[in-house]
């Protein structure tokens, strides 16, 4: 308003902003390509550290990473700066005259509350589409529909400070007196920034909360599978991975040893293969008809399986059959990479999934097939042997085939449960960078508040607040701030979880779990970020000269 007032356009000042942010950008984005190349050694660190070995050898900075590095930075930073721009260039020389100019107008508001009000609900109803109007690829319609919600839940979220600053800051007063008063009516005075400020830490928690919870569903999903799917007491397979698809075979002397042991009374083994129908690869497998269902919990409709002793014949998984528009007794021709195409009868059905669509007997197999072995054998042990013991007795038959792992199901259930703790590590790890971004982001926005109450806090200092009571009250809105944009983030990213696992039920996510422990420990974490973030604005409010603060205009 002052630069207006002595003669600056509204153009001027617009190009000033903007050259502004141009210049902040260059700097933050040629730093930002040094500190990226160290985060690249540290992310390496990492992954070797929860069981991703990587490979050494020194780091690659190709010229192109570095342009594209610079032109991100250097172009989302000036789009960002357009709006501001544009509003400081509307501002009035009148302006510099009111002390009131700053203030937000009710009209803006309502205006923000009508727009977030109206984004977030077709952000939900993208995924209610998703989710219970039976379309295809539902995951898409969730994740378009989850970030539009996201966008409407940012832009309402100035709306939800204050009463949630209230509910967060209710014992302060309490506890810390004056310091407590003032940290609570301090974020509740300019929602908009407290928002702005949470938004980052927002989005943070909201990504550690949706991992967590896809990953604590993930294992419980896998748990029930294992233990619905699989009655076997062990389960062999190899220990090569050769096909990401299908396990790779083992000896078929591994189930005739095994069969000479007392300890163990079932043995069946399972052989997997590719088939080809109407152009289309499909996963086929095959299992002894006589003995499969003592293992497997197939759920296959009556006589299936001994039907499917019959020459040239199939049973299929039931949400196929109907997928594909087939019916019980109808002939389907698919092609075997040995026999070529082959007419195959369809005799039955089954319920259960996270297997192949389509299975046939072991005789069948051998028949289209080249046989190289078995996929998959299960074991289950006879009446009064305890399953560790039998494990025990197989072992050394275990160690001479050389690739062969043996497992109970809690056994394949923690290395499952292993795997996805790694992935979540990782995941985890990359998002600390966005949380400690969030922090920073804090820590700047107290630091202006302090600067723009120098005022404020020196009258405070004269009338008798202390040092401490400036630095408690500095610090207990940046927990405020914290604590407001991880219950945010934590609600967003449990619906979010929650719509996910839903959507991808056809794909075996068949139990939902909320990681409460984790939750909680989250919300902790961003209180503490929130008291790591007002350590320097807190020390530079305490150390302010009382005269010189007061007479700051």
């Amino acid at each position: 308003a002052l630069l207006r007032a002595i003669g600056a356009t509204g153009r001027q000042v617009l190009w000033m902003v903007i050259v502004e942010a141009f210049f902040v950008g260059l700097i933050a984005s040629i730093a930002g390509v040094a500190f990226g190349f160290a985060m690249a050694l540290g992310i390496r660190g990492l992954m070797n550290a929860v069981g991703f070995g990587i490979p050494p050898g020194s780091l690659v900075l190709l010229p192109r990473t570095i342009i594209v590095a610079m032109a991100v930075g250097l172009t989302l930073t000036v789009l960002s700066s357009l709006l501001p721009a544009r509003k400081a260039s509307r501002v009035p020389p009148v302006a510099a005259l009111r002390e009131d100019a700053a203030r937000t107008p009710r009209r803006s508001l309502r205006n923000r509350s009508i727009t977030g009000t109206i984004i977030t609900g077709i952000g939900v109803l993208l995924l209610s589409v998703g989710l219970f109007a039976g379309v295809g690829n539902p995951i898409i319609y969730v994740g378009v529909g989850a970030a539009v919600a996201f966008v409407g839940v940012s832009v309402l979220a100035p709306l939800a400070a204050k009463p949630l600053a209230n509910v967060i800051g209710w014992p302060l007063p309490k506890l810390f007196g004056i310091s407590g008063i003032l940290a609570k009516e301090n974020t509740k005075r300019k929602p908009r920034r407290t928002a702005s400020t949470a938004s980052a830490l927002m989005v943070g928690v909201a990504l550690v909360a949706f991992f967590s919870v896809f990953g604590s569903s993930t294992k419980a999903s896998v748990s029930e599978t294992v233990l619905e799917l699989f009655p076997a007491d062990i389960t062999f397979q190899s220990t090569i991975q050769s096909d990401p698809e299908l396990p790779s075979p083992m000896s078929p002397a591994l189930v005739e040893e095994l069969g000479t042991y007392e300890e163990l009374g079932v043995v069946s083994a399972m052989q997997f293969g590719r088939v080809v129908i109407d152009g289309n690869i499909e996963l086929i497998g095959a299992f002894d008809p006589t003995t499969i269902e003592q293992v497997l919990a197939l759920d296959a409709s009556d006589d299936a399986v001994e039907n499917v002793t019959q020459a040239d014949s199939m049973i299929v998984m039931n949400g196929f059959l109907q997928e594909q528009g087939w019916e019980v007794g109808q002939t389907v021709t698919m092609q075997f990479a040995t026999t070529g195409e082959v007419a195959m009868t369809i005799v039955g059905t089954y319920e259960a999934d996270n297997l192949p669509n389509l299975f046939v007997s072991t005789a069948t197999y051998k028949t289209n097939f080249r046989y190289l072995g078995d996929g998959v054998v299960f074991a289950n042990t006879v009446d009064g042997v305890d399953v560790g013991e039998a494990q025990d007795v197989i072992a050394p038959t275990i160690d001479r085939f050389g690739n062969v792992k043996a497992q109970t199901k809690s056994q394949i259930i923690a290395d499952a449960e292993k795997q996805i703790d790694q992935a979540l590590a990782l995941f985890t790890g990359l998002l600390l960078f966005a949380v400690i971004i969030a922090v920073l982001g804090i820590t700047n926005t107290l630091t202006l508040s302090v600067f723009e109450r120098t005022r404020e806090i020196g009258l405070l200092r004269a009338i008798g607040m202390s040092r401490r009571q400036v630095r408690r009250m500095i610090r207990w809105e940046a927990v405020i701030i914290a604590t407001f944009g991880a219950l945010l983030g934590v609600g967003i990213g449990i619906v979010l979880g929650w719509a996910v696992v839903q959507a991808l039920a056809d794909e075996g996510f068949g139990a939902f779990s909320i990681p409460v422990g984790q939750v909680i420990l989250a919300l902790f974490l961003a209180a503490f970020a929130g008291v790591l973030a007002a350590i320097w604005p807190a020390r530079k409010a305490s150390k302010m000269n009382v005269l010189d603060a007061i007479s700051t205009e």
